[in-house]
């Protein structure tokens, strides 16, 4: 494998490697809207438009400012899940694209299902030389 080669095949796996942790943050941020979300409709039945997010006093801030915060944060997580989304559907396209199915298999139960190597070859009744070797090949020939 030339040095292009082997930056390219290292380039795509690191790209494959992301989409098991992608998932795990797109939920993690989803989360992290709901509670935003919980959080401004608990805040709704304010009587007054001064609040102190400390127990016992603390810096005030108005209503309104806490609502800039969070609506603040939840378009930037909005954002950030889009784009990750849009990453994770590249990958899975780039995946389905494949024309040899075992490749696809491989890369679905690593990557999708966050099985090892191991896991991999007792499930599809391989040796792990050979899974680590599909593993390399499906890497290669795929389009990103």
């Amino acid at each position: 494998m030339t040095e292009l080669e082997s930056r390219e095949y290292k380039r795509k796996k690191d790209f494959l490697r992301s989409f098991k942790y992608m998932e795990e943050d797109i939920e993690r941020k989803e989360r992290r809207i709901k509670y935003l979300k919980d959080r401004m409709e608990s805040m709704t039945g304010v009587k007054s438009a001064i609040w102190s997010d400390m127990p016992k006093g603390g810096i005030a801030k108005e209503f309104t400012d806490y609502v800039d915060e969070y609506l603040d944060e939840v378009k930037i997580l909005l954002n950030n899940i889009r784009r990750k989304k849009i990453l994770t559907n590249r990958i899975e396209e780039a995946i389905e694209k494949l024309e040899n199915c075992e490749h696809r298999e491989v890369l679905k139960l690593i990557y999708y299902d966050k099985y090892t190597i191991q896991a991999v070859a007792e499930r599809m009744f391989l040796s792990e030389r050979t899974i680590k070797r599909r593993h390399k090949e499906a890497i290669k020939n795929l389009e990103l």
